[in-house]
Order: C-alpha cells, then structure tokens, then sequence
C-alpha cells in the first residue's frame, strides 16, 4: 500500500519488515509425529530476545498456509512435506485453513497433485447427506471449496490469482447478469 501513494521509504520499510518471520525458522528443529519421527527438518519457532529457541511441536503449531514455505529447502522436499502433510491426517478438511495447503502444489510445479488432493479430500469427506459436509461451515467455506475445484479454479487468498487444474465435468459454467456484462463464463 505504501508503494501506490509513492511513498517509497515507507514501503521498503514495510518489505524489509516482512521478512523477520525468517528469523524464528530454526533449521535444525525436527518433526515427529505420533512418536514417528517424520525426517523434516526446519519450522517456525519462538526465539527469545536472549537469542534461545522455545521448544514447541512443529506439527501443531507451524502453520503452511503460505507458498513462501517452498522457501524452506527445495521444491522436492516441500512436495514430499506437503505430501506427507496430508497422508498423515494432520490435515482436517473440515477447517478452511486447511485449504490452502491443499493447493500448494501448483508452487513447487506440480498442480496434478493439487487436483490429486483435493479430489481426495472432497471423494472421503464430502457426500450427499445430512452430515455431508465436514466440520464446521463458515458461511459458506465447505460449500466453496467444493465448487471451486470442481469447476477447476482455486482463487488464492488475497490476490487476483487463480489456480487452475483440471475440471471435473467435461463442461463447467458460470452465468450471472453482473459477471461479464450478462455473458456467461464457460470451462472446457
């Protein structure tokens, strides 16, 4: 925001702020889960002012919300994290932050993967039942997580990006009087 109105100090202000969450990414701190120890290294950690690290369990509480997480080694080795992200159920779909990482695929070039997941997600946890929709729906999150993989856009979070993938039906569209001047937005 700062860069818009021209205020350029500010804005490198702001940027160069942005990046002190790599100061609490403790590179030698392991993951186990269930006692399994998984062969991850590097998370997000509290660091004290004195420099010492506070010790708390990387799989509850480093969040992967964020594409920046590729960062973190390479895309192999986050493809292979993320993987095991969701293999190991650490992943509730039936909370929408966990649709993020769902999608994160796409970042290390493999968005098959992504369709991969979510198709999984949505083929064991969502049905045509009463109880058909997992956790809790937050005005409409379940709902949308749903229809926009099907139709095969996954629109990031704040940004005007949407990620692609390949649809589930043969036909997809989207027809609405203010959307398109009236026209109709199809998928094929």
């Amino acid at each position: 925001m700062a860069n818009k109105p021209g205020k350029q100090e500010d804005c490198e202000t702001y940027v160069n702020r942005s990046s002190n969450w790599k100061n609490m990414l403790r590179s030698d701190q392991n993951s186990t889960v269930q006692g399994f120890d998984t062969g991850f290294n590097g998370f997000l950690q509290p660091k004290y002012e004195n420099g010492s690290w506070g010790e708390r369990d990387p799989a509850m509480s480093s969040p992967t919300s964020s594409p920046n997480s590729c960062l973190f080694n390479d895309a192999i080795y986050f493809t292979d994290r993320l993987s095991f992200l969701h293999f190991s159920n650490l992943v509730n779909i039936g909370d929408h932050q966990a649709f993020p990482p769902v999608y994160q695929f796409h970042y290390t070039g493999r968005p098959g993967l992504s369709t991969q997941r979510a198709r999984a997600h949505i083929d064991t946890s969502f049905n045509g039942t009463i109880s058909g929709i997992p956790g809790d729906e937050d005005s409409g999150a379940m709902g949308s997580f749903v229809v926009f993989t099907m139709l095969s856009i996954w629109p990031v979070l704040g940004e005007d990006v949407y990620l692609l993938s390949p649809p589930a039906f043969s036909d997809n569209w989207i027809s609405h009087d203010f959307f398109t001047e009236g026209s109709v937005l199809e998928f094929t």
